[in-house]
C-alpha cells in the first residue's frame, strides 16, 4: 500500500476461531479490504475489519434503503447466500420507513442534548451511528409524529443507556435509573439518563392508564435486569473465554433486546390498551417471545462482526462453540432458526382465540404493527453504521445476510390488515 492510500482500518485476522477469549484477540493482520479482503473458497480464516461509515456515505448520496423483494418461486435458501426472510405481509405500506424519519432523528438528537447526554464528539459519533431516523422510522413506520418520535426517543435512549450505563456499570450508580423507569419516579436528578427516562414516562402517562404504566415499568425492570446479566456474562467471557449455553444466552437475549417494553408502546401508538387477560393469554405470550427472539437473532446476525471486534458474546459464536461448527455454518444455522421462527409466528397468529369482534380487530392490528416493527428493527440492524462499519469473512465468504421480503408461492401479495391477519397463507 502506498503512503497516499486511505487506510481501511484493519482490525485483525483470526484463524480457526474457537471458544477461548485469547484466540479472539490475535495480533492485527495487515489487511486492505477494498471492498473486502481477498478470500477464496475453503479459506478457514475469520477476518474482521472496519470500513468508513456506511451511513455517512448513504446520507451524503441521498440514498434511501430498499428491501430486496423476491418473486414467488425464487430460490431463497441457496447455499452460501443466507438471507433473513420475511413474507410480504410483514412489510408495512411504507417500506422505506416513516415519512417523519428526518423529524424523528432531529427531535431525538435535540432531546438527548437537552438532557446533557450529547456533550463530546464521541457522544455525537455514537448517536450518529445509531441513525435514529432509520431506527425509529423503520420500526414504527405507521405511527403519527407524536408517537413515532416518542418511540424513537425511547429506543434510542435505551440503546444509548445500554452502551453507556449497562455495559460500563462501574461508571454509574444504576439504582437511580432503574427507579426512574417506574410510575412513581421521584424528582429531577443530576443524572441526565434518569431525567430523560423520567421525561419519557411522564409523557407516556399523559395518555395511558396507571395499569398500563405499571405493566410498562415491570417490563422495563425485567429488561434492565437481563441487560445487566448479559453484561456480567460478557465480562466473564472476556476473562475466561467461556460462554453460557446457547439456550441460556438466547433466553437472556430475548428479554435484553428490549422488545417487551416496545410491545406496550405499540399499543399506545395504535390508540388502545389491551386488557391484561389478552396480554397474558398463552398465545400472545408466545407470540411476544417469538417476536423478541426474531429481533435478537437479527441483532446478533447483523452485529456479528462488531461483536467479534469487541470480544462480546454473540449467539452465533455461542452456537459455534456448543456444536463445534465452523463460524460460517453457525451463522447460517442462526439464520435458519430466525426464518423458522417467522413461520412459527404466523402459524400461531392464525390460531388465536377470539375475544369478540372489537377486541379481535385490536389484537390483529397490534399483531400487524408488531410484524412491521420486527422487520423494521431487523432491517435497521442490517443497515446502521453502529453495526455495519465492521465486516467479517469466514470460510471464504462475507458474513452478511440481506433482509429479504418475499411473496410465498401461491399467496396473494396483498398485505393483511386488521382482521385479515388470521387468514394469511404463508407456506408454499
Amino acid at each position: 500500500m502506498s503512503d497516499t492510500t486511505e487506510p481501511r482500518f484493519p482490525i485483525g485476522a483470526l484463524s480457526g476461531l474457537g471458544t477461548s477469549a485469547a484466540r479472539l484477540r490475535p495480533a492485527v493482520a495487515a489487511i486492505e479490504p477494498d471492498p473486502a479482503p481477498a478470500t477464496t473458497a475453503g479459506d478457514d480464516r475469520v477476518v474482521v475489519w472496519q470500513e468508513p461509515a456506511a451511513g455517512a456515505r448513504r446520507a451524503a448520496a441521498g440514498l434511501l434503503p430498499r428491501l430486496p423483494r423476491e418473486a414467488p418461486g425464487a430460490e431463497l435458501l441457496e447455499p452460501g447466500r443466507p438471507r433473513l426472510l420475511y413474507p410480504a405481509h410483514w412489510q408495512s405500506p411504507y417500506p422505506q420507513g416513516s415519512r417523519y424519519a428526518t423529524l424523528f432523528e432531529r427531535g431525538t438528537i435535540d432531546w438527548l442534548t437537552r438532557f446533557g447526554l450529547i456533550v463530546t464528539a464521541e457522544d455525537r459519533q455514537t448517536i450518529d451511528e445509531f441513525e435514529c431516523g432509520l431506527y425509529g422510522g423503520l420500526s414504527s413506520p405507521t405511527s403519527n409524529l407524536r408517537d413515532g418520535l416518542l418511540l424513537t426517543q425511547f429506543v434510542s435512549l435505551w440503546l444509548y443507556f445500554d452502551d453507556r450505563v449497562i455495559e460500563d456499570s462501574s461508571a454509574f450508580n444504576l439504582d437511580d435509573p432503574v427507579a426512574s423507569m417506574t410510575p412513581d419516579a421521584g424528582a429531577a436528578s443530576a443524572n441526565g439518563f434518569v431525567d430523560a427516562w423520567s421525561d419519557l414516562l411522564t409523557r407516556i402517562r399523559q395518555t395511558q392508564s396507571e395499569g398500563f404504566m405499571q405493566r410498562l415499568g415491570d417490563a422495563l425492570k425485567k429488561w434492565i435486569e437481563n441487560a445487566r446479566l448479559e453484561t456480567d456474562n460478557a465480562k466473564a467471557y472476556q476473562r475466561t473465554g467461556e460462554l453460557p449455553p446457547f439456550a441460556t444466552m438466547l433466553e437472556i437475549r430475548t428479554v435484553s433486546i428490549g422488545m417487551y417494553p416496545t410491545f406496550f408502546l405499540l399499543e399506545m401508538a395504535e390508540g388502545f390498551e389491551l386488557p391484561d387477560e389478552i396480554r397474558d393469554a398463552p398465545a400472545l405470550v408466545e407470540l411476544k417471545r417469538l417476536a423478541s427472539r426474531l429481533v435478537g437473532y437479527g441483532n446478533d446476525v447483523g452485529g456479528l462482526a462488531k461483536d467479534l471486534h469487541g470480544n462480546w458474546p454473540n449467539l452465533v459464536v455461542a452456537l459455534q462453540a456448543e456444536r463445534g461448527l465452523a463460524l460460517e455454518d453457525a451463522f447460517d444455522e442462526v439464520i435458519r432458526m430466525h426464518n423458522a421462527d417467522v413461520e412459527t409466528f404466523d402459524a400461531l397468529a392464525r390460531l388465536m382465540p377470539s375475544w369478540g369482534p372489537e377486541r379481535d380487530v385490536q389484537v390483529d392490528e397490534w399483531l400487524q404493527v408488531v410484524r412491521y416493527s420486527v422487520l423494521g428493527f431487523t432491517f435497521w440492524e442490517s443497515l446502521a453504521t453502529r453495526y455495519q462499519k465492521f465486516r467479517a469473512t469466514a470460510g471464504g465468504r462475507l458474513l452478511t445476510a440481506p433482509v429479504t421480503v418475499f411473496v410465498p408461492a401461491g399467496v396473494d401479495a396483498k398485505r393483511p390488515m386488521l382482521g385479515e391477519a388470521r387468514t394469511v397463507r404463508v407456506g408454499a
